[in-house]
């Protein structure tokens, strides 16, 4: 099992709300610095923010306690080749949210298809697992990514991507030199999101009825 630590550039007011900081931007008459950042929620104000730096940095009291006025939020990625029982009830529960349905004995008939599998789970500083990513070994020299999911709440911050990138870089230091996926048109999100990871649409098929988009990228 393999553990990293990423960050989010993901924020959490003391008050509850989550900001994206885009970076650190100058006043030009003063050289003050200030944050660029992103509501995270609908806010009818505005979307974008600046604050001095050192007000976005600096800690308040809270119920008798010192705390950030905005504390960073990280996730980890931990890497396994087998799902526990624990593992394999939050992927039935992330691929409910996301998918609507899950398929517990569909899982458990696809693990017994291959012996190499690479498991991603994205966890919380909680340890609470908020995204998931797995596929298998086609061949020595192919893998296919199977399923992934991220919870409502953590969408379009991130995860996602940091999730596929470990699943490729894996892919790559292991010996595979091609990865292949497949979505379908009523997730635009992950059909983007592979276009953007450098994936080719290679073909398309008809399963249940809906069409199935088949998609290869070279490491």
């Amino acid at each position: 099992m393999k553990h990293s630590n990423e960050g989010s550039g993901l924020f959490k007011h003391h008050k509850g709300n989550l900001y994206f900081a885009h970076g650190i931007a100058k006043y030009s008459e003063t050289l003050e610095e200030f944050v660029v950042y992103e509501t995270k929620y609908e806010n009818p104000l505005g979307k974008l923010w600046i604050r001095p730096r050192k007000m976005f940095e600096e800690t308040v009291q809270k119920n008798g306690a010192t705390v950030p006025r905005f504390a960073p939020l990280t996730w980890k990625i931990i890497e396994k080749s087998a799902p526990t029982p624990d593992d394999f009830n939050d992927i039935m529960e992330i691929s409910e949210n996301v998918f609507g349905k899950c398929d517990p004995e569909k899982l458990k008939s696809e693990l017994e298809s291959s012996t190499r599998w690479l498991f991603l789970f994205a966890k919380d500083s909680n340890n609470k697992t908020i995204g998931f990513k797995y596929g298998k070994a086609q061949n020595n020299k192919e893998f296919f990514s199977t399923n992934g999911g991220v919870l409502p709440d953590f969408r379009n911050l991130g995860v996602a991507s940091v999730l596929m990138k470990a699943q490729h870089e894996w892919a790559k230091n292991n010996g595979f030199v091609k990865i292949y996926t497949s979505t379908r048109n009523h997730f635009p999100g992950m059909l983007r999101l592979n276009l953007n990871f450098g994936f080719q649409i290679v073909g398309c098929t008809t399963e249940g009825g809906m069409p199935k988009i088949h998609m290869m990228k070279e490491l």
